[in-house]
């Protein structure tokens, strides 16, 4: 099988693992009404063909002479499962946060979705081990709490606006002498709220973060699974839970209406296409990250820079959604100061940890 034999590779392959992890839910944008709940069954199909391909392609070539067939009968039972288990948590976690793109959008979501997921999984244990430059690993992942904290605030106030905008316009109520309110409440269940965005950002943080140790411990031990094996198995349970995930999601939709399991072949071609190639792009992240984790002693990159590359992900989610799908288009000055401050201090994030893993000892 086919890993990164050297620090530049390994470096290279987290940027690119950390583009995948930004971009591939900002794709359901491109299908425009397409909604999510049918957007997933195509991505997750898209998922399951990548693993295979690569398993079959990249995971089986080298000079090492050990394919992932050799793999996937060489490890242990309990691996296997831990693998499967991993990739069931996942999908739901990854199901939930598609949910908050949808309705927080894709700079909200994955900054606080998927970052925070990466601090308490991994940040924690650095700052508790010392490991890299203390003081700099300290700045980095301090500076990336704050920007999470930023990402919320100007959310929460973007929010705020919208819902005077839609008070002063008339299209929606505040409570005057309503029982059960109190006075100055939205009444109207159509108005926009912050709350249910942040709590499907914070659920599937908690979900991924619980993913991360059924990985190591399918990897860990003589039979452990290599990175293509744990992707398989991985992609099965994406695959095999989205069919089971998707029908309570269809039914209590975490916006609009419920819909109906055959809506799926209302699709268009165009629509069912870019599926496909969001479950690719997620898989080649996700492997990504997995081979660089697998390689050998010289191509390990300290866990500090490992840290610091996978923040890349939030900061390239946050100028996406800001840049390009123009998620805070109609925020005011002061929202737009705190967009600017939280981008910037992902950026220094990013460089304090990466700085901390060069000085450190």
């Amino acid at each position: 099988m086919i890993l990164a034999q050297n620090q530049l590779q390994a470096v290279l392959l987290l940027v690119l693992s950390a583009f995948c992890w930004a971009l591939w839910a900002g794709m359901h944008r491109l299908t425009r009404k397409w909604r999510y709940e049918m957007f997933y069954v195509d991505l997750a199909i898209g998922v399951g063909i990548a693993v295979l391909v690569y398993a079959f392609t990249v995971g089986s070539l080298g000079f090492d002479g050990f394919s992932f067939t050799d793999d996937v009968m060489h490890a242990g039972k309990r691996q296997l499962l831990f693998a499967l288990a991993a990739g069931v948590i996942f999908n739901l976690a990854n199901m939930i946060l598609m949910g908050a793109v949808t309705v927080a959008g894709l700079s909200v979501a994955v900054p606080v979705g998927v970052g925070l997921s990466t601090f308490f999984g991994l940040g924690l244990s650095l700052l508790l081990h010392r490991s890299g430059h203390p003081l700099l690993v300290f700045s980095g992942s301090a500076a990336f709490l704050v920007a999470v904290i930023l990402t919320v605030v100007a959310y929460t106030l973007l929010i705020s606006a919208r819902q005077d905008k839609l008070v002063q316009e008339g299209k929606v109520k505040v409570a005057a002498n309503v029982p059960g309110y109190s006075k100055g409440m939205i009444v109207s269940t159509d108005a926009p709220s912050s709350i249910k965005g942040l709590l499907l950002c914070g659920v599937a943080a908690a979900l991924m973060w619980i993913m991360y140790p059924l990985i190591d411990k399918a990897r860990a031990g003589d039979i452990g699974l290599g990175p293509y094996s744990v992707m398989v198995l991985f992609g099965i349970g994406i695959v095999v839970s989205t069919f089971v995930f998707n029908l309570f999601f269809m039914n209590l939709p975490v916006e609009g209406e419920p819909v109906e399991p055959f809506d799926y072949l209302r699709g268009t071609l165009r629509d069912h296409a870019i599926g496909l190639v969001a479950g690719v792009i997620l898989a080649t992240g996700l492997l990504a990250e997995l081979v660089v984790a697998a390689g050998p002693a010289e191509a390990q990159l300290r866990p500090a820079m490992f840290y610091g590359l996978k923040q890349l992900a939030p900061l390239i989610a946050a100028v996406a959604g800001v840049a390009v799908w123009k998620e805070f288009e109609d925020a005011g000055p002061r929202v737009k100061v705190l967009l600017f401050g939280m981008i910037a201090l992902f950026a220094v994030a990013a460089a304090c940890l990466a700085a901390g893993a060069s000085l450190g000892r």
